[in-house]
């Protein structure tokens, strides 16, 4: 008690030692013998741990949740942070670990109330009852918030362990190095994403008012499935951005972003599947897209990463093959006008279907606003090269793909209006990808060229004349799936003209 007292006002010390109590002695607390006679029996420490566990978050530890968010933040700095902290290993083990043990908090704390059934707790009262046995409990762990604390711990834990994996296993210390903080952005930055999205406060505080019987319906273990599937696709979206920001520097991650290509394009259509099972771009959706909270941050990722993995990071690759190509900027200049363009025109045709929005000049003005905005922001980080950051082949048109990220990403968390790009944004994605083949490459015949023009033409009035923004949203991403494809093939046509010019 007097551990307490030292560190709480008397009246919360007591309320603390009397819940620690009642946790130790619950019948329906797990390994209970091992708990009175054991290693937590014998150990004053773990039993003070326990306690301050059991109340800590929103109702109990007020400092927790901003100390969470705040270390977190810092990961996104790591390209300052991390090199500033090198001579200083105890203070860089700190800023490393401080967001992964924080997690694993939430986590254990949620653990703890729901196996021992604590009633305090919010999906205690509101999914399990007195009778409830260890399996419910666990498959409320594991399908509830603690499925997307689970998560937010993979991405943290993943980043850290970069430099480790067997993509890198050849690779030098200062690519393992390189690859592990830009991860360590990355996912800080998607932890702080889905945090916004998906944790409320009510998760981590307890209910006022405790219903007599439970209220909410447990999720089935597929939804465990669906939460590990969408976390891959982060994870192997950080691994193309880390490793497409390397390729400039040397080719020492190019089997790093190969096996993301090909892991991220099986995953990718599995959860498009998903998504658009949905309610996703209906009428009702747009009223309160952020009503389901899953449904909405499930949207989130899946287009982040098709943009990733089906167009940025593959039209990375080729602009390494013709990085020194004379008509560089021509391509570059094209892209800008095409990206805004077909922005404008898509968005203002989503616009118009949607009642919430309106007719005439209001959906032309949100969609002059909303491409305005995406390429404000690209056009913004495209000035990052001039201070250092480029070690992509073209670091200016990387950095305006990595603004258009942003936008879609930090936009969908604040407007709903952000998603009205979101077709448009996936068509005019697929034609960047097959730009430099029409203005830089020579080989390819007239004939090629001009069905690789009347594709896009098509692809874009097929896209236009949808009468709905979800047929919008399929016909988007059927055409950037196809693209994909044709720029796979052209990759191998071209491979096979220099080995043939070679052996001549």
């Amino acid at each position: 008690m007097a551990f307490f007292q030292g560190l709480l006002p008397v009246q919360e010390a007591k309320r603390i030692e009397r819940k620690a109590v009642a946790l130790l002695r619950h019948p329906s607390f797990p390994s209970r013998d091992f708990v009175a006679g054991g290693l937590f029996g014998s150990s004053a420490i773990i039993k003070r741990c326990l306690v301050v566990l059991g109340t800590m978050l929103a109702d109990g530890a007020a400092w927790y949740l901003p100390s969470l968010v705040l270390a977190t933040l810092a990961w996104t700095g790591a390209f300052h942070i991390d090199p500033m902290l090198r001579d200083r290993p105890w203070l860089r083990r700190l800023y490393w670990w401080l967001p992964p043990v924080l997690v694993a908090g939430l986590l254990l704390n949620r653990a703890i109330s729901l196996l021992s059934l604590d009633p305090a707790h919010n999906e205690v009262a509101l999914m399990l009852s007195d009778t409830s046995g260890i399996s419910e409990r666990l498959q409320v762990l594991f399908t509830g918030h603690g499925a997307i604390e689970g998560a937010l711990l993979a991405l943290l834990l993943f980043a850290l362990g970069a430099h480790r994996l067997p993509s890198l296993r050849q690779t030098s210390d200062s690519t393992k190095a390189f690859v592990r903080v830009r991860l360590m952005v990355h996912n800080g930055f998607w932890v702080l994403l889905l945090m916004l999205l998906l944790l409320s406060m009510d998760a981590h505080t307890s209910l006022e008012t405790l219903p007599s019987d439970p209220t909410v319906t447990i999720a089935s273990w597929m939804k465990l499935g669906w939460v590990v599937l969408f976390t891959v696709l982060i994870l192997m979206s950080g691994e193309l951005i880390a490793s497409t920001s390397h390729m400039a520097l040397n080719h020492e991650t190019t089997l790093l972003f190969q096996r993301a290509t090909l892991k991220i394009s099986l995953a990718l259509p599995l959860c498009w599947w998903a998504v658009l099972q949905t309610e996703v771009f209906t009428d009702d959706w747009w009223s309160r897209p952020s009503q389901r909270s899953l449904d909405h941050a499930a949207l989130v990722v899946v287009a982040y990463s098709t943009l990733v993995g089906w167009s940025y990071a593959p039209l990375t690759r080729t602009e390494g093959r013709f990085s020194h190509h004379v008509h560089n900027s021509t391509t570059l200049a094209l892209g800008l006008v095409v990206m805004a363009c077909v922005l404008f025109a898509g968005a203002r045709d989503v616009a118009l279907q949607i009642p919430v929005v309106g007719d005439g000049w209001v959906s032309a003005s949100v969609a002059w606003r909303l491409t305005a905005t995406t390429m404000l922001v690209g056009g913004v980080l495209m000035l990052l090269p001039s201070v250092g950051y480029d070690a992509a082949h073209r670091p200016e048109s990387w950095w305006f793909r990595v603004g258009v990220l942003l936008t879609l990403s930090v936009g969908s968390a604040i407007s709903s209006f952000v998603w009205i790009l979101l077709p448009s944004l996936l068509l005019a994605s697929s034609i960047l990808l097959l730009l430099p083949w029409l203005v830089e490459v020579t080989h390819l015949g007239p004939p090629l060229r001009w069905s690789i023009v009347g594709f896009i033409t098509l692809s874009f009035l097929f896209v236009l004349a949808a009468d709905s923004p979800r047929a919008a949203l399929i016909a988007a991403v059927v055409i950037s799936a196809l693209c994909r494809a044709t720029e796979y093939g052209f990759v191998h046509r071209w491979a096979s003209s220099l080995s043939d010019q070679k052996s001549l």
